[in-house]
Parts: C-alpha cells; structure tokens; sequence
C-alpha cells in the first residue's frame, strides 16, 4: 500500500492518497481482508536534513477511526544530514503485525525538533502479505 503526498507535509502529518494532513481519518487507507504487516519503506525525497536531524514515519490503524489511532510498533528513521552529496533520503525496516479486514491505516510523520515542513513531501510503502 502506497501513501504519498505531493504537497508540503507540516511537523506530525498523516499520509495519504497523495495528501498530508492532521487528520488520521481523512489520511487513512483501508485493508481488503485480513493479513500481515511486514515492513515500510520511507523516502523524504530530495527534502534536506542537518546533521543530528531526524524524521520518523510510524504505521498506525484504527478500526473505524473512533478514538486515537494506536501504533502498529512498525517505525522507520531517517538521520540527517541528507542533503545532494548525502542523498541518504529512504530507509527500509522490517516488522510484524497481524491486521484484520476493513482496518484502517496511516503513516505518521514525525520530525525533530527544529525539523520545519517537508517542502516536496514524502512518501511511503506498507508492506503486507494477505
């Protein structure tokens, strides 16, 4: 399952179908059947960080969006500097978590502190077996 957004994504955004937004429930995607979440893969695309800097997008779900999503425990990290000459901008993590069907779920994006907007977005791959 694909999340992206090809707007600016603030501090602690949701990612969507090509959006980025505060809201868990508008950002959310939803699971056909049953499976396993196996990994996730995150790119900040050509978006810059400083050393010491960091950006982190955690899977959350939730059953029908009532209540605050809970994390998956599935997190990927992505340590600065990235810049032209460090272009260390995607990370893959592997992870287990069992969902059921008609489940829903987003990709938190999380910054460190002095980390502003991601200006080109960002992107990310949920990888799943059903």
């Amino acid at each position: 399952m694909y999340l992206a957004s090809d707007q600016p994504a603030q501090p602690n955004s949701w990612l969507g179908l090509g959006t980025a937004g505060t809201s868990f429930v508008t950002s959310s995607i939803v699971t056909p059947q049953s499976g396993v979440i196996t990994g996730l893969t995150f790119s900040i695309r050509n978006n810059t960080l400083r050393d010491g800097d960091k950006v982190t997008a955690t899977i959350y779900y939730s059953q029908c969006g009532y209540g605050t999503p809970v994390t998956t425990g599935i997190f990927a990290e992505i340590n600065g500097p990235v810049n032209s000459t460090s272009p260390d901008c995607c990370v893959h993590v592997t992870g287990e978590f069992e969902f059921d069907d008609c489940i829903l779920l987003s990709v938190l994006v999380t910054p460190s502190n002095g980390v502003g907007s991601l200006n080109n977005g960002a992107a990310a791959t949920i990888i799943m077996s059903v």
